[in-house]
């Protein structure tokens, strides 16, 4: 498809979704470039473009071929096989990659630095007791995460997310910062985070249809849940696995579908709801048995094993009428 089409795409979609071009290039570039781009008398970065494309719900790939130059190519080539690094904890390996690219000249752009930082938030705000990351620092993610997200919005204010219309970029780097506050200590500017990011979703995108950003919306949702009842606020988690058990029966999301139901029984433990407990504790087995097997979900025989540990009795399961 040619460039002429797919600036036609970016307009019209732009206009059916009531979007104006300010709010279009909020946190991605200036107006005058969405403008350009639009009349055609514009070729920005792939990186620009799939913003914009990405925010208005399209399918940026389709297009790359017809707007992507050699040069941003090749950037775009190492800062998805870093992110893949990244994303499967190969960090040794992404460390090596991210210092490659600092020492070329290639990379000593706005684009390729704004990457470079990106990535940089990313390996410095891997923190997990399951893999060894020599490199987490979240001191460092939090530096890196606030210089990236001010290079496109000069005046970022993580007080003030509600109100933007956030990038793709912006929600990674902002969910690289919640995890950096985290790691520092700091669970209550963490959760408020999240709090933010969702409400941001919720209004930018959720109540349009969602679309991509749906998976979003259950990451943000899922995270604030688990970090609520880590911070002992079991009322507020209660009220997020509620939100979160509604939306996973929409999706479908069976992984998430069971974390909440385990929260929520936990929660009601802790809240000394004992018989609201046990029984949130029975439904969970319920459904682990129902979906014995999926990948990711604990199986039966050991939430059986758990629970008698936990009640001092036998499980014993009565189907009844109603939903988990």
């Amino acid at each position: 498809m040619s460039l002429f089409n797919a600036n036609l795409i970016i307009r019209e979609t732009r206009k059916a979704q009531g979007l104006t071009q300010e709010q279009l290039a909020e946190g991605i570039c200036s107006r005058e470039t969405v403008v350009k781009v639009e009349k055609g008398e514009r070729k920005p970065n792939w990186f620009v473009m799939k913003e914009l494309m990405l925010k208005l719900g399209l399918d940026a790939e389709l297009y790359q071929d017809e707007m992507t130059s050699e040069n941003d190519v090749a950037i775009f080539r190492k800062w998805s096989e870093c992110t893949r690094l990244l994303a499967t904890h190969k960090c040794d390996e992404a460390k090596e990659e991210i210092d490659l690219m600092e020492s070329s000249d290639a990379w000593k752009t706005e684009l390729g630095y704004k990457i470079l930082l990106h990535l940089k938030a990313g390996l410095f705000s891997l923190g997990n007791p399951l893999f060894v990351n020599n490199y987490y620092n979240p001191e460092s993610a939090v530096e890196c995460a606030l210089k990236c997200l001010r290079l496109t919005r000069n005046d970022f204010d993580v007080d003030k997310i509600p109100e933007y219309f956030l990038s793709t970029n912006e929600y990674i780097l902002l969910n690289f910062l919640a995890l950096a506050y985290d790691g520092l200590g700091k669970i209550d500017k963490t959760i408020e985070l999240w709090v933010q990011i969702k409400a941001n979703l919720e209004k930018k995108h959720v109540a349009r249809g969602g679309g991509k950003f749906n998976n979003w919306y259950e990451g943000i949702l899922h995270n604030m849940a688990i970090t609520l009842e880590r911070a002992g606020r079991y009322d507020e988690c209660l009220n997020a696995t509620r939100e979160g058990l509604i939306f996973t029966q929409r999706t479908h999301n069976m992984l998430l579908h069971q974390s909440y139901m385990a929260l929520r029984a936990m929660c009601l433990m802790k809240l000394e709801r004992i018989e609201e407990g046990q029984e949130a504790h029975k439904k969970l087995m319920m459904f682990r048995y129902a979906v014995d097997g999926h990948p990711g979900i604990p199986s039966y025989e050991q939430g059986q094993k758990w629970y008698e540990e936990l009640y001092g009795e036998k499980l014993e399961l009565e189907a009844k009428h109603g939903t988990v």
